[in-house]
């Protein structure tokens, strides 16, 4: 059971490609890619582009969305209020079955836009 905090998120899935996890069980990501996400109560996070800019080409959030065809933002959910407003500005683009895959997964940690 994964837990962010007390809070069951659900099983573990499998590490593979399809959602690009890393950290923990996953291990790390690829040549120029960084592990976004990892926290002391969720020990895995999302390969993403080594060179996020904000705001940039491979960057999204409030009031931003993906330029490129084929991406979704996708951004972590945290607690309401003022610290998800934050969250909602950093998000970063990914393939969309891959955006898609995560926030099915992980209803309570993900959102797909």
């Amino acid at each position: 059971m994964v837990r962010v905090g007390h809070h069951p998120l659900g099983t573990m899935p499998e590490c593979g490609a399809a959602l690009g996890l890393c950290g923990g069980e996953c291990g790390e990501c690829g040549a120029g890619q960084a592990c976004v996400g990892r926290s002391p109560t969720k020990p895995f996070g999302v390969c993403a582009d080594r060179k996020i800019d904000f705001p940039g080409t491979n960057s999204c959030g409030l009031g931003a969305s993906c330029s490129t065809p084929g991406l979704r933002c996708i951004t972590h959910l945290t607690t309401p209020g003022r610290m998800q407003e934050i969250a909602d500005l950093y998000g970063f683009c990914v393939p969309s079955e891959r955006c898609a895959a995560l926030a099915k997964a992980f209803p309570k940690l993900y959102r797909c836009k």
